[in-house]
């Protein structure tokens, strides 16, 4: 009950600080390039949602999402291809996640094209992407929230050597993330890609999502994080992309005031869990 009410207060805080964000830059969002970078940032956030959740780190997320402006069905199928062999390295392998992602993702960065190919497509003249980007939040936070595999999911990211006695298979659970990690982002990227030709999919995509899941509440240590949550986050994180390009930070700058973010976060999210470690 406390957990539940500190989680949703600290939900609140983020709803009101997005909608500051808004009305302080309306254009931001309410344009049709800024919702489907919101869209875009969302869909692959809540995909790496499920990888943090479940105890994981995934850095092929951004590469994957440029690689699929290929478009549909090849980007799908490489982002499946990219999250079963995460997975399974994860799972079979004593490898740490984030240098078996940040191998997968080195490889997509030299063979992806950066390029969209195709036409954007539209559903009743609004984006793909949004609509997908609804379907996904919906859908998410009802596997997570209503489903034994979302139990099974925290469980495996809050104690895996306790969800395995219960008759839990952690390595399944870990392959599951990644596919769907994977399987989200090739599919963001496929759909925004026609719509952000001369913005790129991918460029400063890696840790902009892991800043957004890691806003909206989740830990780095696994078992915490919500699927609104991490949507208030990403609407934060795209302001916070447009504040700098108004500021005309180069791309350079961007990356550095992110890794800066993250490293901020990452320090708060460390003392957060040694205050609740027991001594």
């Amino acid at each position: 009950m406390i957990v539940a009410t500190v989680a949703r207060s600290k939900e609140a805080i983020l709803v009101v600080l997005a909608v500051g964000a808004v009305v302080a830059h309306p254009g931001t969002l309410l344009s049709t390039s800024g919702l489907v970078r919101t869209a875009l940032v969302a869909s692959v956030a809540i995909g790496l949602l499920f990888v943090v959740v479940a105890g994981g780190i995934d850095l092929s997320a951004g590469p994957v999402a440029a690689v699929a402006v290929v478009g549909l069905p090849y980007g799908l199928l490489i982002g499946l291809a990219c999250g079963l062999i995460n997975g399974v390295l994860v799972a079979r392998t004593r490898i740490p996640p984030y240098l078996v992602t940040l191998a997968t993702c080195a490889l997509v960065v030299s063979a992806g094209p950066r390029n969209a190919s195709g036409d954007a497509t539209r559903w009743f003249g609004v984006p793909a992407i949004v609509w997908v980007a609804v379907v996904i939040v919906i859908a998410a936070h009802i596997v997570l929230t209503r489903t034994r595999t979302g139990l099974h999911v925290y469980f495996v990211g809050s104690n895996a050597d306790g969800a395995r006695l219960s008759g839990i298979r952690p390595g399944g659970v870990r392959i599951l993330v990644y596919v769907t990690s994977g399987v989200l982002a090739a599919l963001a990227g496929a759909l925004a890609g026609p719509e952000l030709p001369h913005v790129g999919i991918g460029v400063r995509l890696e840790f902009l999502v892991l800043i957004a899941v890691l806003i909206g509440g989740a830990s780095l240590s696994g078992g915490r994080g919500t699927v609104l949550g991490t949507v208030l986050g990403s609407v934060l994180c795209v302001q916070m992309l447009a504040v700098m390009d108004v500021l005309d930070i180069n791309e350079y700058g961007q990356q550095c005031v992110q890794i800066a973010v993250l490293l901020l976060l990452a320090a708060f999210n460390e003392r957060r869990q040694a205050l609740v470690r027991p001594t």
